[in-house]
């Protein structure tokens, strides 16, 4: 669980770091801001990024879906409760429908024991942590660019990461699945290269009997090999 989060935060840097580099976007420089990534980092992808590997282990990856799609319920009503913005009668209606959506999605059980119902509120933290990292960016960040932003939560989510990665998980696995896949893949292009010769080599000794046309008294005769 924790690798597939670490790559999945290591390559997402990666690709922005790249973005930002052709864009001409700095990234801050202060350690004020770098703070406030990290903490957002941890409230916007760490946490939730775990939850939702995780419960997706226990739940079908459709409905961990639907259920990530609550984020924006618990945005706006942690930023309410937070005191930063009016919840107003829709807002209201809307998140009571959200819950009522996963409810159904449940049939109604959402508090059940058992695997699947420890799945979705798995998932559902997910989404309040999201919720949370709205908040935390809308008190601490929000003058900061949107895409240096994201690039700086992900470079210390990575960070974080790879902590957790390496004390609690096996990254060496990665190395392992890599090799199998390597030899895989070279078993596969020497099968696909020993194919083709001997395609060639049956061409080439059937292609002049392939079809032997006699144009005289003689009936015609083709040959198939």
């Amino acid at each position: 669980t924790m690798t597939i989060v670490f790559l999945r935060v290591f390559l997402a840097s990666l690709t922005l770091l790249a973005a930002i580099a052709i864009m001409g976007i700095a990234l801050p420089r202060d350690a004020r801001a770098w703070r406030a990534f990290f903490q957002m980092a941890i409230l916007n992808n760490v946490i939730p990024f775990t939850l939702i590997v995780t419960g997706q282990t226990m739940i079908a990856s459709g409905l961990a879906s639907v259920i990530n799609a609550t984020s924006p319920l618990f945005g706006v009503a942690i930023i309410a409760a937070a005191g930063l913005g009016p919840l107003i009668p829709r807002k209201t209606i809307g998140i009571l429908i959200g819950i009522l959506g996963v409810a159904i999605l449940k049939d109604g059980t959402i508090f059940e024991q058992g695997s699947q119902s420890l799945g979705i509120l798995l998932c559902l933290g997910a989404a309040a942590s999201y919720g949370l990292g709205s908040l935390w960016a809308k008190m601490k960040l929000r003058n900061t660019p949107p895409l240096s932003m994201a690039t700086g939560q992900l470079l210390c989510s990575s960070l974080i990461m790879t902590v957790l990665a390496f004390s609690f998980d096996s990254p060496s696995q990665l190395i392992d699945a890599s090799k199998i896949f390597w030899d895989i893949d070279e078993k596969n292009m020497r099968n696909a290269m020993k194919n083709v010769r001997n395609f060639f080599a049956r061409y080439t000794e059937c292609r002049t009997s392939v079809t032997d046309l006699h144009f005289s008294s003689n009936p015609i005769n083709i040959r198939v090999c």
